[in-house]
């Protein structure tokens, strides 16, 4: 899974000085690599900033003509009722305003969609690039912007509603004057603030205003515009990927789930409260384009963070079966991603069962494992009986990313070594990619050797100074006999400091016998 960010992604500048003044250089050398080592490609195509979020270290905003723009006139972001914007992503209030130099929010990503799928037609055509993940709002998903860490938000407040730009205040308007109602175009005045608890507010009580008569129009009309969105750019994606799987990324909003108002969920554009299914609508729109359903928090169980805070009536799997039980009432394919680091059993069981329950007969697309380090994985059986129990369900798409000697462990037991990669790539070998991150140059000869002894297709990263001792291109070299399954060479990604993001930029691509040094983005997953 690559993510190609609408400004700059590894050094890549696509879009960010001029509109449509695409540049997709890089990302053909990439594709072409992907190619040569007989692997598939699922592109997440994004349109939101990269960065500010928990877990994110850089910082990609969007593309700087866009930002000339929001300087000038800064309600083309969400807005907060406090009036504090979020460059985040652009607002859906200008989704049909031309305020974009001539061109509206929907056109202008329609364009983008559209040069990628000209651009890459080849690519399309082998079968190389197969998925297509449109982003859709913040961290590329489908929902509103309401609980931003750098407005100061911390779980698990309720987060706040994004409506006050004066397009979306506009759109408001008119719904309040339709319904006959002009004193309703306004957002609730009692949802307290970022941090809030349900029961501190008058608007997400028990029996709160949420419940009223001005609550049910008010939330109706702020979940239809996430609604709307979402079947316009689905609408357009499909025309310019036509023959491809679509897909889109929902978020779980699993906190204050077992309250009535379910606030946390309303604030985020979820029309979801105890007496009413707020995930029906949303299923209906990507089953009329055709779009699979990419659910996050699908590793989510009672896990520490959420007994943390017992107070934030938290319920995951709750969330997560009202969620998955929409998408297969209509018939929607199920992928996965853990959106937390996964420690466990009961994490990966949790992915396979939500993305492939047991006994289905269609099963889910394709799963993603993330933020899989060494700090947590304790002793070697612990990788074996998690990937095979992953690995058994599925048989299909899987990545695998694991951290060798990379973080030293202040709790029990040690970090995994690079003797534990043999049990990791056996239970890839066939099913999926393995990626191995190193920071350590001794590593590298040894990863690469045990993976190909088990017959596993391996990306290997690591971090170096170029010219210090324990230089990659040094190190690599003396692998130069090692020869990947189905006739492909190792990929090794590098960065180096100085470079913009602490990146290598796409000029330094380096060629050797052991395969390409090459960066291929802030997120290779």
């Amino acid at each position: 899974m690559l993510m190609v960010l609408w400004s700059i992604a590894g050094g890549v500048i696509v879009e960010a000085h001029a509109p449509q003044d695409y540049n997709w250089n890089g990302y053909k050398r990439l594709f072409q690599m992907v190619r040569e080592l007989k692997l598939k490609l699922q592109v997440v195509l994004s349109f939101h900033e990269c960065g500010g979020n928990i877990g994110d270290d850089v910082c990609i905003p969007l593309p700087q003509w866009v930002a000339e723009i929001g300087r000038s006139n800064p309600d083309i972001f969400f807005t907060d009722r406090e009036g504090r914007r979020n460059p985040e992503c652009l607002s859906w209030g200008i989704d049909k305003e031309r305020v974009l130099r001539g061109r509206t929010a929907v056109e202008v990503y329609f364009d983008y969609m559209r040069s990628f799928r000209v651009e890459f037609d080849e690519f399309f055509e082998d079968g190389i690039i197969s998925i297509i993940e449109v982003g859709l709002g913040p961290c590329g998903e489908l929902r509103y912007p309401s609980n931003p860490v750098k407005h100061g938000w911390r779980y698990p407040g309720v987060g706040e509603f994004q409506c006050y730009d004066q397009y979306l205040l506009k759109n408001l308007r008119k719904a309040a004057e339709a319904r006959g109602h002009s004193f309703w175009a306004r957002g609730p005045d009692n949802a307290g603030s970022y941090n809030s608890q349900p029961h501190e507010t008058g608007f997400f009580c028990d029996g709160g205003d949420y419940d009223g008569y001005y609550g049910r129009f008010f939330l109706n009309w702020y979940s239809k515009v996430l609604v709307d969105h979402g079947d316009r750019v689905l609408m357009l994606a499909k025309l310019a990927f036509e023959g491809t799987c679509i897909a889109v990324k929902l978020s779980g909003i699993y906190w204050w789930y077992k309250t009535a108002s379910h606030a946390a969920e309303l604030t985020a554009g979820f029309y979801n409260p105890c007496n009413r299914d707020g995930y029906a609508a949303i299923m209906a729109m990507l089953k009329k384009h055709g779009a699979a359903l990419n659910f996050m928090c699908a590793e989510c169980g009672l896990l520490d963070q959420h007994v943390d805070f017992p107070g934030a009536l938290a319920d995951p799997e709750g969330l997560a079966w009202q969620v998955l039980n929409a998408a297969w009432d209509v018939c929607i394919p199920v992928a996965s991603e853990n959106a937390l680091p996964c420690h466990d059993r009961e994490g990966y069981n949790n992915i396979s069962e939500r993305a492939k329950p047991l006994n289905d007969p269609d099963g889910g697309i394709s799963v993603v494992l993330l933020t899989l380090d060494s700090a947590r994985f304790y002793w070697k059986d612990t990788i074996s009986w998690n990937l095979n129990g992953v690995v058994c369900r599925f048989h299909c798409n899987l990545i695998c990313c694991v951290q060798v000697g990379l973080l030293r462990c202040s709790g029990k037991g040690s970090p995994l070594k690079a003797s534990s990669i043999g049990s990791v790539a056996d239970n890839m070998r066939g099913v999926g990619l393995l990626l191995i991150r190193t920071c350590q140059g001794h590593m590298i000869k040894r990863c690469l050797l045990r993976a190909h002894r088990e017959g596993a297709p391996v990306i290997l990263e690591h971090s170096f100074a170029e010219g210090t001792a324990e230089c990659p291109v040094a190190e690599a070299r003396p692998c130069s006999h090692v020869v990947m399954p189905h006739g492909g060479m190792p990929i090794v990604k590098s960065w180096l400091p100085g470079s913009r993001f602490g990146y290598v930029p796409w000029t330094q691509l380096q060629v050797s016998n052991a395969g390409a040094y090459l960066e291929i983005g802030p997120s290779i997953l």
